[in-house]
């Protein structure tokens, strides 16, 4: 019994660290594509709207609509090429880390979808390794999503502090209609990339731990707790 229980744990753990390598690669494919996005398809459309501006001058009246349009379809076009980057692979969580990472996103909840993200940081959080600012922010984003599909409100409140034994801890709770988390657990219906038990899973890779706390009509609490 006892060897196979020693078994069981191993596969979990392996089970674990391929789930985290997997995140990684994925995260490492994310800043490919968005790079590959920023520096070749936004240059060109860039180019094509300097060149556009350049024969506006040359134009005749009565062509001026059509060429009006043709820019502002080419803006629309580099504004959502940016967007499609931001959800990729935001520049400013490489660059800054995961409170401006947070920051950026919750502007980003705002603009896109007209939810109100309140986000406390106490205190100011250290630097953290690469692999642990990735899965603090992917899962985040998507617990903030969920609420965005689900909650049936419009708000939510994230913060990040440090318990007692200085572990990194994230709160992330909505005052919406609630659920029940041993359903959860239980369904087999797990969206793909960032679902609740992957959440947990990639966290518990971290030494982390990942808590719910909701009720129907209740709300939702999610605490992401992490060493650091």
């Amino acid at each position: 019994m006892a060897e196979r229980t020693k078994l069981a744990e191993d596969r979990a753990k392996q089970l674990a660290r391929l789930t985290s390598e997997l995140a990684m690669a994925e995260e490492r494919e994310r800043r490919r594509l968005a790079e590959i996005l920023h520096e070749h398809l936004q240059q060109l459309l860039v180019g094509v709207r300097l060149n556009l501006d350049i024969l506006s001058g040359h134009v005749a009246c009565d062509r001026k609509p059509t060429l009006d349009t043709a820019r502002k379809l080419l803006s629309d076009s580099i504004q959502t090429s940016r967007s499609i980057i931001a959800e990729l692979s935001p520049p400013i969580l490489y660059q800054n880390g995961l409170v401006a990472g947070l920051k950026w996103l919750s502007r980003w909840k705002q603009e896109k979808y007209g939810f109100s993200v309140e986000l406390q940081v106490e205190p100011e959080v250290a630097a953290l390794q690469e692999d642990v600012t990735i899965v603090l922010f992917r899962s985040v984003r998507e617990l903030l999503l969920n609420a965005i599909k689900h909650s049936g409100v419009d708000s939510a409140e994230v913060i990040l502090s440090k318990d007692r034994s200085d572990r990194l801890r994230i709160v992330v709770s909505d005052a919406g209609k609630g659920f029940d988390p041993e359903r959860i657990w239980e369904s087999s219906d797990q969206q793909s990339g960032y679902g609740l038990l992957t959440i947990r899973e990639r966290l518990q890779f971290l030494g982390g731990r990942f808590d719910i706390e909701s009720a129907p009509g209740k709300g939702a609490s999610f605490t992401l707790t992490v060493p650091v």
